[in-house]
């Protein structure tokens, strides 16, 4: 979606693909399909990859520079019950990417990246009431450097329950070096194949080598529907706004529009 900002315009876009391998099968009972694998405690394997880009286009005479992108991506996660009350989640990933710059001068300067993100949480599960508790790193290398691993990494913790089977609610706080973001969501089945959702999120961080802040805000809307028992079709739409600042000078300020699409299929 396109980015608006004080000094040009952003236009860029996503896709991706991916599966889930269930534990045992999922038996279509009573609740909502989007619901049944977490009320039924199935465990689950997903792997899903993707790429995307973005172009930055200044307007004449700014002194901003045109800017371009392309980065790919590939995760597997896995989770599952023990005893019925104890859960356990553990994720590896791999990121890649390219940064151009194109200098007033014509000149190029790319910069790539490679990250591996990974994460690991544990936690309990109480009736339709899951609280977890995790941790999250990702050892990140720019063009031939090393790679260079954060002293501590992400804490973050989550709580994700569903109400009366109709109504989900999913609540996270998320702690890393130099800030903390939040984020809160809810769904409601106005039957037991549609669902509407919102949610909202934010973060604040600092860098202490650049000294750069960057605060980010925003939330949006989220339409389900399960057009036969094995088809759904997903909708999300987020307006989000971000500021960069270095001390009391705003380096850059926008928003961002994005609207996402996805279609689900469930195998018999």
């Amino acid at each position: 979606g396109p980015t608006v900002t004080s000094g040009g315009l952003s236009i860029g876009g996503s896709a991706g693909a991916g599966f889930t391998l269930f534990g045992r099968p999922i038996v279509d009972d009573d609740a909502p399909p989007g619901l049944q694998p977490f009320l039924q405690r199935a465990a689950e394997l997903d792997v899903d990859g993707g790429g995307g880009g973005f172009h930055f286009e200044p307007p004449t005479g700014s002194q901003l520079l045109r800017d371009d992108a392309q980065s790919g991506y590939v995760d597997a996660s896995a989770l599952g019950y023990f005893a019925r009350y104890l859960y356990a989640d553990v994720g590896l990933g791999v990121r890649d990417g390219v940064e151009t710059t194109v200098f007033a001068t014509g000149e190029r300067q790319s910069t790539t990246t490679l990250s591996i993100p990974l994460h690991a949480a544990a936690g309990a599960r109480f009736g339709d009431v899951r609280v977890l508790a995790g941790w999250s790193v990702a050892p990140t290398r720019t063009n031939d450097d090393d790679f260079k691993v954060p002293f501590w990494g992400g804490a973050y913790a989550n709580v994700y329950a569903v109400v009366h089977r109709r109504i989900s609610l999913d609540a996270e706080v998320d702690v890393y070096q130099g800030g903390a973001g939040a984020y809160a969501g809810t769904s409601f089945y106005l039957a037991r194949r549609f669902a509407v959702g919102a949610f909202a999120r934010g973060s604040h961080s600092s860098d202490s080598t650049s000294m750069l802040t960057n605060a980010h805000a925003g939330g949006g809307l989220t339409f389900e529907a399960w057009i036969t028992p094995r088809v759904a079709f997903y909708a999300e739409y987020a307006l989000d706004w971000t500021q960069y600042r270095n001390g009391a000078v705003v380096e850059s300020e926008g928003y961002s529009s994005v609207i996402d699409l996805s279609i689900h299929l469930r195998p018999r």
